[in-house]
């Protein structure tokens, strides 16, 4: 036989070994998770998105270190900057040619074409030998007063050679804060130094320099003309009718009014003593601002405050005119209306008399007659000095205050609440051009009240004429 049995069992072993292999490779197929095998395409992907992922990773990293190198170095180079020469340590201020230092006017770029400039020309040993370039050179200077840097201040002139600098300071509206302590009519000692305003004062001069602002001619000026504008105002307010009511011209002739005796002084009238009152005040301070700055100071806000107390006075002036004018005619129709009554109070006496009536009759008769005509010029009579009162002002009084809050009911509020409001504005008006020099500009609501208290008073000549 081909084949024996032991070898046909072999066989079948052998076949069975087989097939349960293949069945198992089967199975174990069948039971794994259905995930696509990669592709080598896919795989490449990925390979070049974690390869693209570091290079961004280092290219961070290598901006990152570039920026942290480039702020060193710039901070490096600011320190380098910053670090004041040593020749700088040589500086002094040997001597100042200018002292005192005045205030004179300039032309520049102020609000009206100038600007109020002081000049100052220094000896500064050491100044040669600064760098030629950079931060800390001779040209870029500053003066120091009382250890603050000049902010307006320009350098006019550079010696090197002889070691000089001239500054020429501007007092601008900008700076001008910084100058009102050292300005006035009088001098201000203060201590002068150099230095950058990078770093500050760098050094002092050994002694200090005087500012003058204001020049002998000009302090002789301001008060010449001050004390003699308030003192004529005074004497001439006194002495005559510069600030008091003055009657109608030519009234007295022409109504039948007795004219006023030689001399004889009127009432003090609150709006001709408000407008000079402004006009010392405004007028003071101007010139006080020309003394220490030598500069032309006003601006609109001071007109309309004089054009306010202008517009009071002529106001005031218009309607005691019309009262007095009105009075006048008034006292013609009254001397007149006498006249008749006298005729024919005569003619009823004649009539009388020619009566034959017993005696003890026509004396009676005539008594009554007498006793209303009495009483009817003595009602016109009353009218008429009442009428010769209105057609010119009262007689002054021996107080000020008292004819200028009075009328005719005595003192009024509304001529208090005018002088009042005047005073508090004035004191003012002064204290701001003193601690600023500058002539203030009132807001439109104060010179709103102004105008109110003003109105009121006018509003109240019309009903109240002055006593």
């Amino acid at each position: 036989m081909l084949f024996s049995q032991r070898n046909r069992k072999l066989i079948c072993l052998l076949a069975t070994c087989i097939l349960v292999g293949c069945c198992g490779r089967v199975f174990t197929a069948l039971a794994a998770p259905t995930s696509p095998p990669q592709t080598a395409k896919e795989k490449t992907a990925e390979e070049k998105a974690a390869e693209a992922k570091a290079a961004k990773e280092k290219a961070d990293k290598e901006k990152a270190d570039k920026e942290a190198k480039a702020a060193e170095e710039a901070k490096a180079a600011e320190a380098a900057k910053g670090a004041v020469p040593k020749e700088a340590d040589s500086l002094k201020i040997d001597n100042f040619w200018n002292d005192p230092v005045t205030v004179h006017e300039r032309t520049g770029t102020g609000t009206d074409g100038t600007e109020p400039t002081m000049s100052i020309t220094l000896y500064v040993p050491g100044i040669s030998k600064l760098p030629k370039a950079g931060d800390y050179t001779a040209m870029k200077l500053v003066p120091f007063i009382n250890g603050a840097a000049v902010g307006e201040a320009h350098l006019d002139y550079v010696d090197l050679a002889n070691e000089q600098l001239r500054f020429r300071i501007s007092i601008t509206d900008k700076s001008l804060s910084q100058w009102v302590p050292l300005l006035g009519l009088t001098g201000h000692k203060v201590d002068l130094g150099l230095g950058w305003s990078t770093s500050g004062q760098k050094v002092s001069a050994s002694k200090k320099l005087t500012i003058q602002a204001a020049t002998c001619p000009r302090i002789i000026v301001f008060f010449v003309f001050s004390i003699g504008l308030v003192l004529s105002t005074i004497i001439l307010g006194r002495k005559t009718s510069l600030l008091r009511d003055q009657p109608m011209e030519a009234a007295a002739p022409a109504s039948g009014a007795t004219p006023p005796a030689t001399g004889t002084k009127f009432t003090y009238s609150l709006a001709r003593t408000q407008m000079a009152w402004w006009l010392v005040v405004s007028a003071v301070s101007f010139l006080y601002v020309w003394a220490v700055l030598d500069k032309w100071s006003f601006n609109a806000k001071v007109l309309t405050l004089l054009g306010i107390s202008g517009a009071t006075g002529l106001s005031a002036v218009l309607i005691d005119s019309s009262k007095q004018k009105n009075a006048a005619i008034q006292l013609q129709l009254a001397l007149a209306d006498k006249a008749l009554k006298a005729r024919e109070i005569s003619v009823v006496d004649a009539g009388l008399s020619r009566l034959g009536l017993d005696d003890e009759a026509q004396k009676k008769l005539v008594v009554i007659a007498e006793q209303t005509n009495k009483e009817r010029l003595k009602v016109i009579d009353d009218r008429i000095q009442t009428l010769r009162r209105e057609a010119g002002p009262p007689s002054a009084t021996s107080d000020f205050f008292n004819d200028l809050l009075s009328d005719k009911d005595g003192i009024s509020l509304h001529r208090y609440q005018l002088l009042v409001w005047t005073i508090i504005l004035g004191v003012m008006f002064v204290y701001k051009v003193g601690t600023s020099l500058l002539m203030p500009s009132f807001d439109d609501t104060l010179l709103t009240l102004l105008g109110i208290s003003g109105g009121l008073y006018i509003g109240f000549k019309w009903p109240d004429p002055k006593k």
